[in-house]
């Protein structure tokens, strides 16, 4: 290279002209507008239980930049699978899901769904118990005594699942569009029970005036329905390296325990 071409690369470079340093890949945090997991707005602003483990993660992933994006159950899951570098926070495993979604090893136990009722009504489900004190869902298909609600584009369990999709249930269930107004149903009387998280209905609870105590989560025969809650990424190159980095952050019990503890602050009895 001619000696005057060398000393204008030099002094190019010592102008800072050398080419920008490349920017940690982006990764989208998808949330669906679902208190307490996300809370948009009022004293609790930014405070949901998946809120506070957006921030968690993000300030413990610092090689990406992160942004969170509040949309539907089903535009998460669109983008999550059509598009790279996208994730979302406490999802349960399902065999459509794992066709094109990576998920997190460790798992968060013990917060499946459950038979929500008001304490009132409690006393209904007596003959719909097995001999573990657990609703059987059988039982309760082949009455049409009692009147249920879910939120259709949720995934509740295979057993609840199942009792949803059944043609042959006798069983009254309304379809709703949020959990919200699930819940405002039943706090007004309008349902008997409905299907949802323990979290969600001691926050619900809490928005209607009602003391935790004043709703009840059942339990449903087999256990806990929908099994572990892991972070769920696409399943591209980005995807897999945030799922590694998230691997490796959780394995440690203490991190572990931080990023779990959002879910304390939201407790109900359980029979």
């Amino acid at each position: 290279m001619p000696a005057w071409r060398a000393s204008v690369v030099a002094l190019g470079l010592a102008a800072g002209l050398a080419p920008a340093a490349a920017q940690p890949p982006l990764i989208t945090w998808m949330q669906a507008d679902t208190p307490p997991f996300h809370i948009g707005e009022g004293p609790l602003a930014g405070q949901g239980v998946k809120d506070r483990q957006y921030q968690f993660l993000s300030q413990h992933l610092p090689r990406f930049q992160h942004r969170q994006m509040i949309a539907s159950v089903a535009r998460n899951w669109y983008d999550l699978e059509h598009s790279d570098g996208i994730c979302i926070i406490g999802v349960a495993r399902t065999p459509e899901r794992e066709k094109y979604t990576l998920f997190s090893e460790r798992q968060l136990t013990g917060y499946g769904s459950r038979i929500i009722v008001r304490r009132d009504g409690a006393a209904k489900f007596k003959e719909f118990l097995d001999s573990h004190g657990a609703v059987d869902l059988s039982k309760l298909a082949r009455s049409d005594a009692l009147v249920g609600g879910f939120v259709a584009a949720l995934h509740y369990g295979d057993s609840i699942t199942a009792f949803i999709g059944d043609e042959h249930r006798i069983a009254r269930l309304d379809k709703f569009v949020t959990p919200p107004q699930l819940f405002n149903v039943l706090n007004a009387g309008r349902l008997d029970y409905v299907f949802g998280q323990p979290v969600e209905a001691a926050y619900f609870s809490r928005q209607h005036g009602m003391k935790a105590s004043d709703l009840v989560a059942l339990q449903i025969a087999g256990g806990a329905q929908g099994g572990g809650l892991s972070v769920g990424c696409s399943n591209g190159l980005l995807g897999r390296q945030v799922i590694q980095a998230i691997d490796r952050l959780l394995a440690d019990d203490r991190l572990w325990r931080d990023y779990t503890a959002p879910y304390n602050d939201w407790t109900l009895e359980q029979n």
